[in-house]
Protein backbone atom coordinates (compact mmCIF):
# COMPACT_ATOMS: atom_id res chain seq x y z
CA UNK A 1 0.00 0.00 0.00
CA UNK A 2 1.44 3.39 -0.97
CA UNK A 3 1.42 6.38 1.36
CA UNK A 4 -1.52 8.14 -0.32
CA UNK A 5 -3.69 5.01 -0.07
CA UNK A 6 -2.64 4.54 3.54
CA UNK A 7 -3.65 8.08 4.52
CA UNK A 8 -6.93 7.71 2.63
CA UNK A 9 -7.66 4.51 4.58
CA UNK A 10 -7.12 6.32 7.86
CA UNK A 11 -9.46 9.14 6.89
CA UNK A 12 -12.14 6.75 5.64
CA UNK A 13 -11.93 4.70 8.83
CA UNK A 14 -12.37 7.84 10.90
CA UNK A 15 -15.36 8.97 8.84
CA UNK A 16 -16.97 5.53 8.88
CA UNK A 17 -16.59 5.12 12.62
CA UNK A 18 -18.09 8.55 13.21
CA UNK A 19 -21.06 7.68 11.01
CA UNK A 20 -21.71 4.27 12.58
CA UNK A 21 -21.02 5.15 16.21
CA UNK A 22 -24.10 5.42 18.41
CA UNK A 23 -23.49 5.69 22.15
CA UNK A 24 -24.78 2.57 23.85
CA UNK A 25 -25.15 1.87 27.55
CA UNK A 26 -21.71 2.42 29.01
CA UNK A 27 -20.34 3.54 25.63
CA UNK A 28 -19.39 7.21 25.40
CA UNK A 29 -17.16 9.31 23.20
CA UNK A 30 -13.73 9.37 24.87
CA UNK A 31 -10.69 11.63 24.65
CA UNK A 32 -7.26 10.32 25.67
CA UNK A 33 -4.74 13.01 26.58
CA UNK A 34 -1.35 11.58 27.44
CA UNK A 35 2.29 12.38 27.90
CA UNK A 36 4.62 9.76 26.46
CA UNK A 37 8.12 8.38 26.94
CA UNK A 38 8.91 7.09 23.47
CA UNK A 39 11.59 4.56 22.67
CA UNK A 40 13.20 3.31 19.46
CA UNK A 41 15.73 0.59 18.75
CA UNK A 42 17.63 2.72 16.19
CA UNK A 43 18.61 -0.42 14.27
CA UNK A 44 21.28 0.10 11.62
CA UNK A 45 21.93 3.70 12.68
CA UNK A 46 22.65 2.84 16.33
CA UNK A 47 24.83 -0.11 15.29
CA UNK A 48 26.92 2.24 13.13
CA UNK A 49 27.28 4.80 15.94
CA UNK A 50 28.75 2.02 18.08
CA UNK A 51 30.97 1.16 15.11
CA UNK A 52 32.22 4.76 14.96
CA UNK A 53 33.22 4.54 18.62
CA UNK A 54 35.04 1.27 18.04
CA UNK A 55 36.79 2.65 14.94
CA UNK A 56 38.12 5.70 16.80
CA UNK A 57 39.22 3.56 19.73
CA UNK A 58 41.14 1.19 17.44
CA UNK A 59 42.76 3.94 15.34
CA UNK A 60 43.65 6.52 17.99
CA UNK A 61 46.62 6.63 20.32
CA UNK A 62 44.22 7.71 23.08
CA UNK A 63 40.48 8.27 23.32
CA UNK A 64 37.89 9.32 25.89
CA UNK A 65 34.13 9.69 25.72
CA UNK A 66 31.71 8.17 23.20
CA UNK A 67 29.06 9.07 20.67
CA UNK A 68 25.57 8.29 21.98
CA UNK A 69 22.81 6.25 20.30
CA UNK A 70 19.24 7.42 19.73
CA UNK A 71 17.09 5.73 22.38
CA UNK A 72 14.27 7.61 24.18
CA UNK A 73 12.52 10.95 24.33
CA UNK A 74 9.42 12.73 25.58
CA UNK A 75 6.22 13.49 23.70
CA UNK A 76 2.44 13.62 23.87
CA UNK A 77 -0.59 12.10 22.15
CA UNK A 78 -4.27 12.93 21.70
CA UNK A 79 -6.80 10.28 20.66
CA UNK A 80 -10.55 10.39 20.11
CA UNK A 81 -12.25 7.01 20.65
CA UNK A 82 -15.62 6.53 18.94
CA UNK A 83 -17.78 3.69 20.33
CA UNK A 84 -18.94 0.91 18.04
CA UNK A 85 -20.46 -1.22 20.80
CA UNK A 86 -20.22 -1.60 24.54
CA UNK A 87 -16.69 -2.98 24.31
CA UNK A 88 -15.43 -2.08 20.84
CA UNK A 89 -14.34 1.32 19.63
CA UNK A 90 -12.25 3.02 16.95
CA UNK A 91 -9.67 5.57 17.97
CA UNK A 92 -8.20 8.25 15.70
CA UNK A 93 -5.27 10.26 16.95
CA UNK A 94 -1.90 11.88 16.58
CA UNK A 95 0.90 13.38 18.58
CA UNK A 96 4.54 14.35 18.71
CA UNK A 97 7.72 12.94 20.19
CA UNK A 98 11.37 13.97 20.06
CA UNK A 99 14.43 11.82 20.66
CA UNK A 100 17.80 13.48 21.10
CA UNK A 101 21.26 12.37 22.16
CA UNK A 102 24.62 14.04 22.62
CA UNK A 103 28.05 12.49 22.94
CA UNK A 104 31.57 13.91 22.79
CA UNK A 105 34.73 12.06 21.83
CA UNK A 106 38.25 13.39 22.49
CA UNK A 107 41.06 11.54 20.78
CA UNK A 108 44.63 11.83 19.57
CA UNK A 109 46.56 10.19 16.77
CA UNK A 110 49.12 10.57 14.02
CA UNK A 111 48.31 11.81 10.50
CA UNK A 112 50.98 11.87 7.78
CA UNK A 113 53.65 11.58 10.47
CA UNK A 114 52.27 14.50 12.54
CA UNK A 115 50.71 13.99 15.97
CA UNK A 116 47.34 15.66 16.52
CA UNK A 117 44.55 16.03 19.04
CA UNK A 118 40.88 16.36 18.15
CA UNK A 119 37.42 16.57 19.71
CA UNK A 120 34.05 15.94 18.09
CA UNK A 121 30.48 16.11 19.40
CA UNK A 122 27.59 14.29 17.71
CA UNK A 123 24.08 15.68 18.38
CA UNK A 124 21.40 13.72 16.46
CA UNK A 125 17.66 14.43 16.82
CA UNK A 126 14.47 12.75 15.63
CA UNK A 127 11.30 14.87 15.62
CA UNK A 128 8.27 12.71 14.85
CA UNK A 129 4.57 13.32 14.16
CA UNK A 130 2.69 9.99 14.48
CA UNK A 131 -0.89 9.59 13.15
CA UNK A 132 -2.84 6.40 13.80
CA UNK A 133 -6.14 4.51 13.84
CA UNK A 134 -6.67 1.98 16.65
CA UNK A 135 -9.29 -0.70 17.13
CA UNK A 136 -9.99 -0.83 20.88
CA UNK A 137 -11.36 -3.71 22.96
CA UNK A 138 -12.25 -2.58 26.47
CA UNK A 139 -13.61 -4.57 29.40
CA UNK A 140 -14.11 -4.03 33.10
CA UNK A 141 -11.76 -5.48 35.72
CA UNK A 142 -13.72 -3.97 38.59
CA UNK A 143 -16.13 -1.19 39.44
CA UNK A 144 -13.54 1.48 38.63
CA UNK A 145 -10.79 -0.35 36.70
CA UNK A 146 -10.84 -1.05 32.97
CA UNK A 147 -8.41 -2.86 30.65
CA UNK A 148 -7.94 -1.56 27.10
CA UNK A 149 -6.29 -3.62 24.34
CA UNK A 150 -5.75 -1.89 21.00
CA UNK A 151 -3.91 -2.12 17.69
CA UNK A 152 -3.89 -0.43 14.31
CA UNK A 153 -1.95 1.13 11.41
CA UNK A 154 0.50 3.99 11.89
CA UNK A 155 1.82 6.80 9.68
CA UNK A 156 4.78 8.91 10.88
CA UNK A 157 6.37 12.09 9.54
CA UNK A 158 10.00 12.09 10.68
CA UNK A 159 12.65 14.80 10.61
CA UNK A 160 16.24 13.73 11.29
CA UNK A 161 18.79 16.40 12.26
CA UNK A 162 22.45 16.05 13.09
CA UNK A 163 24.90 18.68 14.30
CA UNK A 164 28.62 17.86 14.61
CA UNK A 165 30.90 20.58 15.98
CA UNK A 166 34.57 19.57 16.04
CA UNK A 167 38.08 20.87 16.60
CA UNK A 168 41.51 19.57 15.57
CA UNK A 169 45.08 20.71 16.03
CA UNK A 170 45.62 19.86 12.34
CA UNK A 171 45.67 23.35 10.75
CA UNK A 172 43.97 24.64 13.94
CA UNK A 173 40.62 23.52 12.50
CA UNK A 174 37.30 24.55 14.06
CA UNK A 175 34.19 23.51 12.12
CA UNK A 176 30.56 22.41 12.37
CA UNK A 177 28.72 20.02 10.07
CA UNK A 178 24.90 19.96 9.99
CA UNK A 179 22.41 17.72 8.21
CA UNK A 180 18.59 17.80 7.99
CA UNK A 181 16.29 15.34 6.20
CA UNK A 182 12.55 14.59 6.34
CA UNK A 183 10.96 11.22 5.54
CA UNK A 184 7.69 9.36 6.13
CA UNK A 185 7.20 5.89 7.57
CA UNK A 186 4.38 3.34 7.50
CA UNK A 187 4.00 0.89 10.36
CA UNK A 188 1.70 -0.41 13.05
CA UNK A 189 1.24 -0.24 16.79
CA UNK A 190 -0.36 -2.41 19.47
CA UNK A 191 -0.70 -1.92 23.20
CA UNK A 192 -2.37 -2.53 26.53
CA UNK A 193 -3.62 0.08 28.98
CA UNK A 194 -5.34 0.44 32.32
CA UNK A 195 -7.89 3.13 33.18
CA UNK A 196 -8.89 3.91 36.75
CA UNK A 197 -11.97 6.10 37.22
CA UNK A 198 -11.39 8.94 39.68
CA UNK A 199 -14.46 11.03 38.87
CA UNK A 200 -17.59 10.53 36.80
CA UNK A 201 -16.40 10.58 33.21
CA UNK A 202 -12.72 11.02 34.14
CA UNK A 203 -10.10 8.27 34.46
CA UNK A 204 -6.36 8.23 34.89
CA UNK A 205 -4.66 5.93 32.40
CA UNK A 206 -1.33 4.17 31.93
CA UNK A 207 -0.43 2.42 28.66
CA UNK A 208 2.44 0.58 27.07
CA UNK A 209 2.50 0.04 23.31
CA UNK A 210 4.94 -1.12 20.66
CA UNK A 211 5.45 0.79 17.41
CA UNK A 212 7.01 -0.44 14.17
CA UNK A 213 8.49 1.54 11.28
CA UNK A 214 11.75 2.75 9.78
CA UNK A 215 13.22 5.48 7.60
CA UNK A 216 15.96 5.07 5.00
CA UNK A 217 17.38 6.73 1.89
CA UNK A 218 17.77 9.90 3.95
CA UNK A 219 18.58 12.81 1.65
CA UNK A 220 18.62 16.42 2.79
CA UNK A 221 20.47 19.65 3.39
CA UNK A 222 24.12 19.46 4.45
CA UNK A 223 26.41 22.29 5.51
CA UNK A 224 30.01 22.59 6.66
CA UNK A 225 31.32 25.86 8.08
CA UNK A 226 34.41 26.82 10.06
CA UNK A 227 37.97 28.09 9.90
CA UNK A 228 41.52 26.74 9.79
CA UNK A 229 45.00 28.10 9.11
CA UNK A 230 44.18 28.25 5.40
CA UNK A 231 41.13 30.48 5.93
CA UNK A 232 37.38 29.96 5.85
CA UNK A 233 35.76 26.52 5.53
CA UNK A 234 32.42 26.56 3.69
CA UNK A 235 30.37 23.95 1.89
CA UNK A 236 26.71 23.13 1.37
CA UNK A 237 24.40 20.87 -0.62
CA UNK A 238 20.68 20.09 -0.74
CA UNK A 239 21.27 16.50 -1.86
CA UNK A 240 23.54 14.80 0.65
CA UNK A 241 22.73 11.36 2.05
CA UNK A 242 23.30 9.45 5.26
CA UNK A 243 25.48 6.56 4.09
CA UNK A 244 26.51 3.38 5.85
CA UNK A 245 29.73 1.55 5.03
CA UNK A 246 32.41 -0.76 6.42
CA UNK A 247 36.08 0.05 6.81
CA UNK A 248 39.00 -2.27 7.48
CA UNK A 249 41.52 0.15 9.03
CA UNK A 250 42.64 -1.41 12.32
CA UNK A 251 39.88 -4.03 12.02
CA UNK A 252 36.46 -4.18 10.39
CA UNK A 253 33.98 -1.51 11.52
CA UNK A 254 30.47 -0.51 10.47
CA UNK A 255 30.35 3.27 10.20
CA UNK A 256 28.14 6.10 8.93
CA UNK A 257 28.70 9.50 7.35
CA UNK A 258 27.24 12.23 5.13
CA UNK A 259 28.19 12.15 1.45
CA UNK A 260 26.79 13.16 -1.93
CA UNK A 261 24.95 10.75 -4.22
CA UNK A 262 28.19 8.95 -5.09
CA UNK A 263 28.74 7.92 -1.48
CA UNK A 264 32.11 7.40 0.20
CA UNK A 265 34.96 6.66 -2.20
CA UNK A 266 37.98 6.29 0.10
CA UNK A 267 40.21 3.23 -0.14
CA UNK A 268 39.42 0.30 2.14
CA UNK A 269 35.65 0.90 2.15
CA UNK A 270 33.08 -1.79 1.34
CA UNK A 271 29.40 -2.71 1.86
CA UNK A 272 28.28 0.81 0.94
CA UNK A 273 24.54 1.45 1.33
CA UNK A 274 22.07 4.07 2.56
CA UNK A 275 21.81 3.92 6.35
CA UNK A 276 18.46 3.08 7.96
CA UNK A 277 16.99 4.27 11.25
CA UNK A 278 14.60 1.83 12.91
CA UNK A 279 11.62 3.38 14.71
CA UNK A 280 10.65 0.06 16.30
CA UNK A 281 10.32 0.40 20.04
CA UNK A 282 8.28 0.36 23.22
CA UNK A 283 6.53 3.55 24.35
CA UNK A 284 4.98 4.26 27.74
CA UNK A 285 2.31 6.89 28.26
CA UNK A 286 0.12 8.19 31.07
CA UNK A 287 -2.58 10.81 31.35
CA UNK A 288 -6.35 11.24 31.39
CA UNK A 289 -9.31 9.75 29.56
CA UNK A 290 -12.38 11.96 29.51
CA UNK A 291 -15.80 10.58 28.50
CA UNK A 292 -18.62 12.70 27.08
Amino acid sequence: MNKRAFITTILLAAAASAAWAAPSEGGLLSYKLTGSWAGISGGDYNDRILGENNYLKANSTSMSGAYEELKRGLGFQVEVILPLSRRLGVGVGGGYYRIRSEGTVSYSGVSDGTAFEAESTLIPRLSVLPFFVNLHYQFELGSKLQLDAYAGPLFQIVQFNAEIPSTSTILSTVETVTFTATKTSLGAQAGLGLAYRILKGVSIIADAFYRTGSISDLTGNWTRVGTNDDGEIAGSSDSYYLWGFDTTAGGTFSRAGFYDKEGPTEAGISNIKKAEISLNGLTFQAGLRINF
